[in-house]
């Protein structure tokens, strides 16, 4: 992903976040594809879970520094990337 100029996060089975807009359609849109993955499994993770998407979907900017990380460990790439 960095090679291609992109990042990505989890919650691959959502899809594609471009479609959903800023306001409380893209919210409720996205508040389905989510209850359909977690089927009412656990509904306080749905609530996490769409907040975080729609901020990064919406707050995420051209230019941007990204850390990935896996759990509590930031993963470092060459000095030339940074």
């Amino acid at each position: 992903m960095r090679d291609g100029n992109f990042c990505a996060i989890g919650w691959a089975e959502i899809g594609d976040l471009s479609s959903i807009t800023k306001d409380e359609v893209g919210k409720q849109a996205l508040r389905s594809a989510l209850l359909s993955h977690y089927q009412g499994k656990n509904l306080p993770a749905v609530g996490n879970a769409l907040r975080q998407l729609f901020d990064f979907r919406w707050n995420i900017a051209v230019g941007d520094l990204v850390l990935a990380a896996v759990n509590a460990n930031v993963l470092l790439a060459h000095a030339t990337f940074w």
